[in-house]
């Protein structure tokens, strides 16, 4: 530790530098971190960051919500009336702000 103007402060390691330049999204991967004081090498944090961050990546792909129900123009199911393609196929030669 190093002594500045009588307080202590601890010396900030490589480690502690990267996991405070993280973005938001790693926040819980922080806290983690402090709560459990881990102690990782240069090597094992990459490791670990690359794990987080799939698992970000899965839950993100696991949370996007696929319509329920049928659409309202063609009866069918899996998506909404928005998105019809028959209603795409119907406006495709009519410009879009004539489109109804």
């Amino acid at each position: 530790m190093k002594s500045l103007m009588n307080t202590q402060m601890a010396e900030k390691t490589p480690v502690d530098i990267i996991l405070m330049s993280l973005p938001k999204s790693f926040e819980p991967f922080r806290l983690n971190y402090n709560m459990n004081k881990k102690l990782y090498s240069l090597a094992e944090l990459l490791t670990e960051l690359q794990a987080a961050e799939s698992l970000f990546q899965q839950h993100v792909q696991n949370s996007v919500k696929k319509p329920k129900g049928k659409c309202f123009k063609c009866k069918q199911s899996g998506h909404w009336k928005k998105d019809c393609p028959l209603s795409k196929k119907k406006n495709a030669g009519v410009p879009e702000n004539q489109a109804a």
